[in-house]
């Protein structure tokens, strides 16, 4: 990814790993409110992720990967092959 001063190695994407699942949670939680923090709208920080990341993770990890910045800091990427059987099973 490029960033504005031209340095492209900025983020490195690699396959998601199950140690991610904490920080992607913690993603989910800073922008479960419309793109906003939701720290204060859940007693389990942890629900929203479980929620919207953990099944694609969980399904479909080789499919689930993430952007890991110089610092060591993942942000969210995923994709998703089957989305109605996920659909189904977390029904």
């Amino acid at each position: 990814m490029r960033s504005k001063t031209g340095d492209s190695d900025r983020f490195r994407i690699r396959p998601y790993q199950p140690d991610d699942l904490d920080d992607l949670c913690r993603i989910c939680l800073q922008t479960a409110d419309n793109g906003q923090d939701a720290t204060s709208l859940f007693r389990d920080p942890k629900l929203p992720g479980y929620v919207y990341v953990a099944p694609y993770v969980t399904l479909e990890p080789s499919l689930a990967f993430v952007a890991e910045d110089r610092s060591g800091r993942v942000w969210l990427l995923w994709s998703e092959f089957d989305h109605a059987a996920r659909l189904r099973l977390s029904r």
